[in-house]
């Protein structure tokens, strides 16, 4: 009797140990080879898709760049450039004389590229825009931007489209890497190459070549030189073969020599234009007729500054703010 508790024990031990060795362990379980072939034909079948989606978006790219592109290009050529004009009639003076030369520009025979060039703020951006409200078409106007990564979308602004190349190709790489990642397909190269060929169909159409200007062309002076040579070389191998004719517009003589300087060998394919600062007459004008200081005064604001339109603007600003602080000061004398 003293013993039975201990044979119970015993057969519950072995109970629990033969429950231990009909256990198998979760590491040799084993998939079926229809799980594993299912698993194949959904990555087959995701990359038949995936492939199919990818060439449908190079068949997009393809038609984009070949056809829509250059379309919209030619159309915008053709409606015309109507830059906005961003100075107050109050600072506008006219200018017809250098106005008239600029317009021979696009009379001159077509075999050569120009450079317009003038101190900063002389106002050659305004007569441009200018120019450009009165001509009908044929004339892209490429705003450089001061970063230079952003010049394809300068691009897109003057040639008024879009690149959409590889939208989908662009999503699923943005879904791989993160929401902030940037694929550029197209660059500013590839800007040049779609001008290139619409010109070639804009000139068979209407037996003239387009005019392209850069303004801020300083913009595109980098340390080596490589995007100035670019578009210089462009400029150059068209202007021969009189496809589209490039205008640069920059602001100091260091971009001039550069200019002068990369190809030596082609000056004769290079006309120079430059802005001066307003003459006496024109300062007079302003002065006068535009700001109302007397003729006595505008002449001896004239003497100490010059020609310069920043510089007269600035000089006629603080000489009006003196002579009304003098009225007032004067009027609240006379009241004491």
């Amino acid at each position: 009797m003293f013993f039975q508790p201990l044979k119970f024990a015993l057969k519950s031990s072995n109970l629990h140990l033969n429950s231990f060795k009909s256990f198998r362990p979760f590491t040799n379980f084993t998939y079926s080879s229809s799980f594993f072939q299912k698993k194949s034909n959904f990555l087959t079948n995701s990359l038949h898709c995936l492939g199919g989606l990818l060439t449908i978006d190079i068949f997009y790219t393809l038609y984009s760049d070949k056809f829509y592109n250059k379309h919209q290009l030619i159309k915008t050529v053709t409606k015309g450039v109507q830059p906005e004009i961003n100075i107050l009639p109050l600072h506008y003076i006219p200018r017809p004389e250098i106005t008239e030369e600029l317009k021979k520009i696009f009379k001159k025979p077509f075999s050569e590229y120009y450079v317009i060039y003038g101190d900063h703020g002389i106002g050659k951006t305004t007569l441009i825009k200018t120019i450009l409200k009165e001509i009908n078409q044929g004339v892209i106007y490429v705003d450089i931007p001061t970063n230079l990564n952003k010049l394809n979308e300068a691009f897109e602004k003057a040639f008024n489209f879009k690149f959409h190349g590889f939208i989908l190709t662009k999503y699923i790489l943005q879904k791989i890497f993160n929401k902030n990642f940037e694929f550029k397909f197209f660059n500013w190269i590839k800007s040049l190459e779609i001008l290139e060929e619409s010109a070639e169909i804009y000139k068979k159409k209407y037996n003239k070549p387009l005019f392209i200007i850069y303004n801020n062309a300083d913009r595109l002076v980098t340390e080596d030189l490589k995007i100035l040579s670019t578009f210089q070389s462009r400029a150059i191998s068209n202007a021969k073969i009189e496809k589209y004719i490039s205008i640069f517009v920059c602001n100091n003589n260091n971009t001039l020599k550069k200019l002068s300087s990369l190809y030596k060998h082609y000056h004769y394919y290079q006309s120079i234009e430059e802005i001066d600062n307003f003459n006496k007459e024109e300062s007079m004008n302003y002065l006068v007729n535009k700001r109302g200081i007397n003729i006595t005064d505008a002449e001896n604001l004239y003497e100490l500054v010059g020609g310069h339109i920043m510089n007269l603007k600035n000089i006629a600003d603080k000489f009006l703010f003196i002579k009304e602080s003098f009225k007032e000061i004067n009027n609240i004398l006379y009241n004491l």
